[in-house]
């Protein structure tokens, strides 16, 4: 592909000049002067993802009044969300992307799954796969899938599965191993019952505890609100409490630095059915998420930013890793 890549910040220019096979041009993405000179008229597609939405907003609007086939925003004001079906009407957005809802959906959906570690949904959430590593007890562990499937039929499909650094498309002779990772497709419902086939407990959860207060919090409250979730919400700055209460009246706001383990044992943090911690630091939720696993919480997840984190997270036991970059760039 022929990629052109706009930006005002020209250190940031610079590093994608050194890094990626891309053209840069300095300048402001709203402006019909810039778009033309990046082509944006013979365009197949134009991304407007600077931190402002309105910025955004122009850019796609202005980018398809010159003749770009397609438009794809990141909006991530709720305000905005809340309008993308008329946006997309009213502007001709092809599709509005937002990290902080995509990497809410994708916490709930893991937590849907209590040994997941990565759920994908194709064909509008009628087909999931999810990805989990197998155990020595599973009574998929040492058997041919054949066999698996004569004693316990199911109308799932193994699809993959990682084994160290190699990929295998298995057949039905092929035999898991404990430490595989294993991609499952099908329907959720026939999903569930294929892990309840494994000897898998499918345990709902139902209180959770969230540290920090960011927006993927909100728009995850928000989602596992309609499950009739307990949801414990630990941030340390107080205006953010009182904002996150007026928004969020069905949880419960504690004020507090999350990173204090007198705090964590006050407010019983790790007593949860789950944990997930989403500050603005990966370091602290990284080290947060491993305490929690280390405290017994069954089901942990965390945010990374920082690909080199999102490996060292998996290195040291940490599955469940959400990445809004990654999980927004998969969707377009």
């Amino acid at each position: 592909h022929d990629l052109t890549i706009i930006d005002r910040d020209l250190p940031a220019l610079q590093r994608a000049e050194g890094s990626l096979d891309v053209m840069c041009i300095s300048g402001n993405g709203a402006s019909i002067r810039t778009l033309m000179e990046a082509g944006a008229r013979q365009s197949d597609l134009v991304i407007a993802v600077t931190n402002s939405d309105e910025v955004n907003i122009v850019c796609c609007l202005l980018a398809k009044k010159l003749g770009a086939h397609h438009t794809v925003a990141r909006i991530r004001d709720p305000e905005y969300s809340a309008d993308a079906p008329l946006l997309q009407k009213e502007i001709g957005l092809d599709m509005i992307i937002n990290p902080e809802r995509a990497a809410a959906m994708e916490i709930s959906r893991i937590f849907r799954y209590p040994s997941a570690t990565g759920v994908d949904t194709f064909a509008h959430g009628k087909v999931e796969m999810v990805g989990f590593v197998i155990e020595q007890n599973d009574r998929i562990t040492g058997i041919p899938l054949y066999e698996f499937n004569r004693l316990y039929p199911n109308r799932t499909l193994l699809c993959a599965i990682q084994r160290g650094r190699e990929i295998i498309i298995p057949n039905g002779d092929f035999i898991p191993q404990a430490e595989d990772i294993a991609y499952i497709i099908g329907n959720p419902l026939e999903l569930r019952r294929c892990f309840l086939l494994m000897g898998r407990p499918m345990s709902r959860i139902k209180d959770i505890a969230i540290l920090g207060g960011s927006r993927i919090a909100t728009y995850l409250t928000w989602e596992l609100s309609k499950s009739d979730m307990h949801v414990r919400i630990l941030e340390k700055n107080i205006n953010k409490c009182e904002h996150l209460s007026e928004l969020l009246p069905n949880a419960l706001i504690i004020h507090g630095d999350g990173t204090n383990s007198e705090v964590i044992e006050e407010e019983n943090i790790f007593q949860s059915d789950a944990f997930v911690s989403l500050t603005d630091r990966d370091e602290d939720n990284l080290l947060m998420a491993l305490n929690a696993i280390h405290a017994g919480v069954p089901n942990v997840a965390a945010k990374m930013t920082r690909p080199n984190y999102i490996d060292l997270s998996k290195d040291v036991g940490l599955d469940s890793i959400i990445s809004p970059k990654e999980i927004t760039a998969n969707i377009i």
